[in-house]
């Protein structure tokens, strides 16, 4: 059924995609290239959806309790060079041939934030922490609530000013896996110790 979907989306606009891809040798319009690329993102966040790594990745009798990916704060850099690039082209017009140059990495930074914005996840079940953070090049932590020493959260100033920081589980044996820019990472170190205390007062 999942896969339907995805197919009957992407199918809804090939016809369109085509036609456009036909006409674009004869017409050198911005709007065409903008219209593929909201196209294909819309198809990779539903594919992304779909095929979900920590839903993928549950035990046959767990439940998963909360799910989150990670803040927009992992597209600074590219919100960074693009406001550099809009104060070269209005305040240094003579210049702008740096400024695109910075184009070039305003695009780059979106691509590799967006990339990392739709295939970072992080959950909690009934039973272990799930975090998944990468698409090519993939970390990944799973990670059982009795194997757990403590949650400790780091916020930076404008952490706590957008709320978001970095969160880091500390295993037995001394091991430390950080997973940074998690959203409201307070309410999820509270949500994993509401759940360590219902283990353990089941036992």
């Amino acid at each position: 059924m999942h896969l339907l979907y995805t197919k009957i989306i992407f199918d809804e606009h090939l016809d369109v995609i085509n036609d456009l891809l036909k006409e674009f040798v004869h017409i050198n319009d911005l709007y065409i290239v903008v219209y593929l690329f909201l196209i294909l993102n819309i198809n990779i966040l539903t594919w992304n959806k779909l095929m979900s790594y920590i839903k993928n990745t549950l035990l046959s009798d767990e439940k998963l309790i909360f799910t989150t990916g990670p803040h927009l704060i992992v597209f600074y850099p590219c919100l960074v060079w693009l406001i550099i690039f809009i104060g070269i082209f209005l305040f240094f017009p003579q210049y702008i041939f740096f400024g695109y140059a910075i184009l070039a990495l305003v695009a780059f930074y979106f691509i590799s934030s967006y990339i990392t914005y739709i295939s970072s996840e992080y959950g909690i079940t009934d039973k272990r922490i799930l975090m998944k953070v990468g698409l090519i090049r993939r970390n990944s932590l799973e990670i059982f609530f009795n194997k757990i020493e403590s949650i400790n959260v780091n916020q930076t100033i404008l952490g706590r000013i957008l709320n978001y920081g970095s969160v880091i589980i500390c295993g037995t044996g001394g091991s430390k896996d950080p997973f940074f820019y998690i959203p409201d990472p307070l309410a999820f170190r509270r949500r994993v110790q509401e759940q360590m205390e219902r283990i353990l007062e089941k036992k």
